[in-house]
């Protein structure tokens, strides 16, 4: 893991490897790759060289058929508006991979 650049306590500057996808990142880093592309306003895949802020979280969380809000803030110990609000989502469903 190379670090370009930290930038405060919550998360740092990466710069990708090259062959480095959105996937491998979201595998490397506890974070998801729906936050990785909001966070960095990406519109296409990452390549060698880019640098990207990427945001550092507590818990990834795997969504389950019979999860509902009520339950992900019983698992997860934070409201369902707050993980709607750092996942920057509107619902969730199944098999989503959540932060918080």
């Amino acid at each position: 893991m190379k670090k370009c650049e930290t930038k405060g306590i919550g998360g740092f500057f990466y710069c990708v490897l090259e062959g480095e996808t959105l996937a491998d990142l979201e595998g490397k880093f506890l974070t998801t790759k729906n936050l990785i592309i909001k966070e960095n306003k990406l519109t296409k895949e990452v390549e060698g060289g880019d640098m990207l802020y990427i945001k550092t979280y507590s818990k990834r969380y795997t969504v389950t058929v019979e999860d509902t809000p009520f339950t992900l803030e019983e698992k997860l110990g934070v409201p369902f508006s707050e993980i709607v609000k750092i996942n920057k989502i509107t619902f969730v469903y199944p098999y989503m991979v959540i932060v918080v």
